[in-house]
C-alpha cells in the first residue's frame, strides 16, 4: 500500500475532483483488499484507518485544507469585503472565486468549500503542525469515499 500512495499523492490537488479519481480509488481499494486478505465484496472502510493510510478522497480533502490554511490570506472572507460595522454569523467564511464552470470546478473553489466546513478555532490556528495533526487525526478516523459523502456529513457540523 505504501508503494501506491506516492502515485496517488502526486498532483492530487489537480486531479482529485476529476472523474478519474473514482477509478484511482477503486484501484486503491483493490490493493488494500489484496493486502488485507479481504474478499471482493467485503468492506474495507475500517482497514484504511487500521493500516494508517488515507482513502484517495481523504487525501484530496486533506491536501485542499492544507493548501487553504497555508494560503488563506489570498482569499477574502465576508467581513473583508463588507462595510458593515457589526459582526455577522458567517464572517469567517471564505468567498468562492468565480461562478465560471471551469474555475468553479477547480481545486481552489473546492478547497474554499472544504475549508469553510472547519471550526473557526481551527481556521485561526497559527501553528501549521498542530493544524496538520488535528486534521490528520480526524481523517484517519473517518474514511470518506468521496467528496459528496464528506460534505454531507461535515457540511452541517464543523471539524473541531
Amino acid at each position: 500500500m505504501r508503494i501506491l500512495n506516492p502515485y496517488i499523492n502526486y498532483g492530487i490537488l489537480f486531479w482529485g475532483n476529476s472523474t478519474y479519481s473514482e477509478e484511482i480509488f477503486k484501484i486503491q481499494k483493490k490493493a488494500l483488499r489484496n493486502l488485507a486478505g479481504l474478499k471482493a465484496r467485503e468492506t474495507c472502510r475500517q482497514k484504511f484507518s487500521e493500516i494508517g493510510i488515507f482513502t484517495a478522497a481523504n487525501l484530496y480533502i486533506y491536501k485542499c485544507l492544507l493548501y487553504m490554511h497555508e494560503n488563506k490570506s489570498k482569499y477574502h472572507t465576508n467581513t473583508e469585503n463588507d462595510k458593515q460595522p457589526h459582526l455577522l454569523r458567517h464572517k469567517n467564511v471564505r468567498q468562492l472565486q468565480c461562478s465560471n464552470n471551469t474555475i468553479y470546478k477547480s481545486f481552489v473553489n473546492t478547497a474554499i468549500k472544504l475549508y469553510n466546513t472547519l471550526n473557526n478555532s481551527l481556521k485561526t490556528e497559527t501553528n501549521i503542525n498542530r493544524f496538520k495533526k488535528i486534521v490528520k487525526t480526524h481523517y484517519l478516523g473517518n474514511e470518506y469515499y468521496n467528496l459528496g459523502e464528506y460534505l454531507e456529513i461535515c457540511g452541517n457540523q464543523n471539524i473541531k
